[in-house]
Formats: structure tokens, sequence, C-alpha cells
């Protein structure tokens, strides 16, 4: 390598190291929604920073992404789910007539999502494209949290009404709704539930009493969690980023809680009136946008790429007589 192109080299490292070594960790930004603003937020979980997204005028539950970048909501007391475009601020209905819908999830297709009915005690599927599709699927109770894990299982909070500390996990055939499997009776109120691809278990929400649930999705055997640190009061929407946090929405106290699986702590990360629901962190439903702290290391790696490539350009054009690396 010549003197110029090792001195580049040198440059181009230094240059990453210092803009890595500049930056702050990775956060995730989480997306909620308020039953008594009607809005759709993001928080920041760094800053603690919470921002407007789009103010729907209605009460709203749940809320995930589409994977074209809708933000895909449940408006509770209308009886339908509606699909926001942030491209150019406009909604689409997706589904009317729903028995009060309040959690979705969507379906690994990416063409479909589930909504559970607590009207009716059923699931609904809606396609993305709009429109029910086929019939409402019944369930033995109310349905509340809905979610796949990373098999393509559905799992299900089901209870005999809400705050009703009798729920059970139940996994569902999505085609049929057909109990597959259940957990015991739990004895308590579960709400939100998520599955986490860092631990390859679930985590529903203890409503009534303040903690979380973890369920291993293959045997459906569960342990209560009390978390230490920042209070969880009435715990509704509960999401996983993947890589060992949860996100809680904490409604009594208007909280948006960090949970740390690995050390059993809470911490709080914003304030919103008439918090419910958190759309998913990773995974199916998530953010398909990338986050600034991902495009920064693309933009690190690209810079590295440059580095080799421009090195190996060198190596090629160096006079005849001089080194050069034959590998």
């Amino acid at each position: 390598m010549s003197k110029s192109t090792a001195s580049f080299t040198v440059f181009l490292l230094a240059v990453v190291f210092a803009l890595a070594f500049s930056q702050p960790a990775s956060a995730a930004t989480v997306f909620a929604t308020s039953i008594n603003t009607g809005q759709i937020y993001s928080v920041d979980t760094v800053t603690h920073s919470v921002t407007s997204v789009v103010n729907t005028g209605a009460a709203l539950d749940s809320l995930f992404f589409d994977p074209s970048g809708r933000i895909i909501y449940s408006q509770l007391n209308n009886a339908r789910v509606l699909a926001y475009n942030p491209q150019n601020n406009t909604n689409t209905v997706l589904a009317t007539g729903l028995a009060s819908p309040i959690d979705l999830a969507l379906e690994p297709s990416l063409t479909s999502f589930l909504t559970s009915n607590s009207g009716s005690n059923s699931l609904s599927r809606v396609s993305l494209a709009g429109g029910v599709l086929g019939a409402a699927l019944p369930l033995g109770g109310r349905p509340d949290g809905i979610i796949y894990d990373g098999s393509g299982r559905l799992f299900v909070n089901v209870s005999t009404g809400f705050t009703a500390n009798d729920t059970t996990v139940e996994q569902i055939n999505p085609t049929t709704g057909a109990v597959l499997a259940h957990s015991a009776n739990t004895g308590v109120f579960l709400d939100g539930l998520t599955y986490d691809s860092f631990s390859g278990m679930l985590f529903a929400s203890d409503y009534n009493n303040g903690r979380i649930l973890r369920l291993n999705p293959n045997t459906l055997a569960f342990t209560i969690l009390t978390p230490s640190g920042a209070a969880l009061s009435q715990p509704d929407g509960i999401t996983s980023d993947g890589m060992g946090n949860l996100y809680i929405a904490s409604r009594a106290n208007s909280q948006v809680v960090q949970y740390v699986i690995t050390t059993n702590t809470a911490t709080d990360v914003g304030t919103i009136n008439g918090l419910d629901d958190l759309a998913p962190a990773s995974g199916l439903g998530s953010n398909p946008v990338p986050e600034p702290s991902t495009l920064f290391m693309a933009g690190i790696g690209a810079v590295v790429f440059l580095g080799y490539r421009l090195r190996r350009v060198a190596g090629r054009l160096a006079p005849e007589g001089s080194p050069r690396k034959t590998a």
C-alpha cells in the first residue's frame, strides 16, 4: 500500500470511530394512542420527548404499522379501524361495524390483520386493502391482547370480562378460531400481550395489580413479575423492542414505562394523557422506516466499504516495481 493510501485509510477509520463514539446509544421510538385526546404520539425513549403524530378526532385503542408505513388504528367507540398515511396526511377507513374493536395484530401474510372485538367475544380479520375477510372467529370469552410469536403461532388473552381476574392465554388456530392450547387460569386480568424475540417469551400486562406476566409460548407456563423502580398503574399496552426491553402503557398514571427484562427494573420515559396502547417496537407491525441510529450505522458501513474499495483501486494502480498485496 502506498503512503498516501495508508494515510487515507487511517483517516477513514478515525472518522468512523469519532462518529461512532460521539453518537448516543441506540434507542427505540415508540408510538402510542390516547383514548382521551384521540391522538397518536411518538415517544423518544432517550430524551423522553412526546410528539403528536396525528389527531384522529376519536377515542383510540390499539395501533400498528403496515408494511407501507401506514399506521393502522382502532376507534373503540366508533366500531371501525382506519389507516393513517403520514406521507400525505390522509385517513382511510378499512372496516366498519365492528363490535368495540380494541387490540390489533398484523398477520404473517402482511396483507391482513386481526382485531379483538370486546363487544362480541370474537376476532375479525381485516384486509389491509380494506374490508372484513370472512366470518368472525368466536371465542369463549372477552379477547384483549393478541399477538403472533416468531413461529407464526397466534395467542390471545381471554377473560370473562374487563378487569375480571380469570384470564387464560390461549393459542388459537388463526383460520378456525379453535383453541389449540391454553394456560392455567392466571388469577389476574391480562390486557396487553407481546412476543419478545430477545428471550423467546410472551409477556402480558397485569392490569389490576401493576405487574407483568411472563409466559413460555411452548408450555404456556407463567411467572408473575413485579418490576422495581417506576410504578405500573393499570398497565395496558405492552411491546418488545427485541433488544431486551419492554415498553408498557401505564394508563392510570399516564406513563410510558421502559422495562429491562434482565434486571427487572422499570423507568418512566414519557407522559401521555389518556395513554392506552403502544405499537409494536419490533417484529410484525413495527415501524418499517429505519430510525436515525440505524441509518447512521448504515452510513458508517458505507464509509468503511468505500475505503476498502479505494484501497483496492490504489493497489491496482500502483507503479511498476511497487510492492502489491496479492490477496
